[in-house]
């Protein structure tokens, strides 16, 4: 059976002009990641509220990376529970 091939960013011509600046992917659905966006609401001076975008919208930088947080708690999961606490309080 073949494997699903992932569905990655295109960039296109006007991407200067429909892009916006992300932080980071905070989480995921099946289609869509949740991003927390950078900057300010100019009307409340908050940081804007994380929102869910089609994972097609986000770049292969942004998805390597996310993939990348993901392993990296993964991994710390595996870790004796008194080494976690111990860990917790030593960082």
């Amino acid at each position: 059976m073949a494997k699903k091939k992932k569905q990655r960013f295109v960039p296109r011509e006007n991407d200067d002009q429909t892009l916006h600046t992300v932080i980071k992917i905070t989480g995921e659905t099946k289609k869509e990641f949740k991003v927390m966006w950078a900057g300010d609401d100019p009307d409340t001076g908050k940081p804007w509220a994380q929102s869910l975008v089609p994972k097609k919208d986000c770049t292969d930088d942004l998805v390597d990376a996310w993939n990348m947080d993901k392993a990296q708690k993964c991994a710390f999961i595996d870790y004796p529970l008194n080494q976690l606490w111990l860990t917790a309080f030593n960082a």
